[in-house]
């Protein structure tokens, strides 16, 4: 073999060697924030995207921190809308913490259901490519302690794509709702990831960890 023909299967190797490493990173389950990791400011909209799961939401509905522990460099209190107040009133939910992360591109909410055990993350990205947005949310939805089932996948109005993850163990149910793609003058992309008890009707159940 050529030294050139053995230089390219090195390559060829280095490359599915950092693939599937990547993959097996992707895959595993997620076990905690990561204290050190930061915001990109005003900088990559998906990278920002997983940082507000893997830091704000996830924390927040898996394993209720505390809110005022999110507030880092580049996450900042948001300006809420007299409408948006209006709607948490009609949710029958409390608000606890509004930020914007990175930019005001990015807003997250996080919130308890008035007078039931729920616990919400809302999140809105007004610009960016819905596609790549969705990818980056159900990605890490792969990540989850438990495995979450995609229930229903469709078009709705004003969005290319709505659809619904959710799975029940110990007596909870964790349901992400996520829609994409939104059309002109619409978010590209719009979530809600919570927990809520007792467990949603239609959301399949695991059994408990040992």
């Amino acid at each position: 073999m050529s030294a050139v023909s053995k230089l390219s299967v090195m390559s060829v190797a280095v490359v599915c060697l950092t693939l599937a490493q990547g993959a097996g990173a992707q895959t595993a389950t997620w076990t905690g924030p990561d204290p050190q990791r930061k915001v990109r400011l005003y900088g990559d909209t998906v990278y920002n995207l997983d940082y507000v799961m893997s830091e704000i939401c996830m924390p927040w509905v898996i394993q209720e921190a505390d809110p005022q522990g999110f507030k880092r460099s580049g996450v900042v209190a948001a300006r809420r809308s007299a409408s948006e107040k209006a709607l948490d009133q009609f949710a029958k939910r409390e608000v606890l913490s509004a930020w914007w992360v990175g930019s005001p591109n990015i807003t997250v909410t996080l919130s308890r259901g008035v007078g039931k055990t729920e616990r919400n993350c809302d999140v809105t990205v007004n610009r960016g490519e819905g596609a790549k947005l969705r990818d980056a949310m159900v990605a890490r939805l792969a990540q989850w302690p438990h495995p979450l089932t995609q229930k229903y996948s469709q078009p709705v109005t004003n969005y290319a794509q709505r659809e619904l993850w959710c799975g029940t163990v110990n007596e909870a149910s964790d349901l992400a709702l996520i829609s994409s793609g939104g059309q002109k003058g619409f978010a590209a992309l719009r979530a809600t990831v919570w927990r809520q008890s007792p467990p949603h009707k239609d959301c399949p159940s695991e059994p408990a960890a040992p």
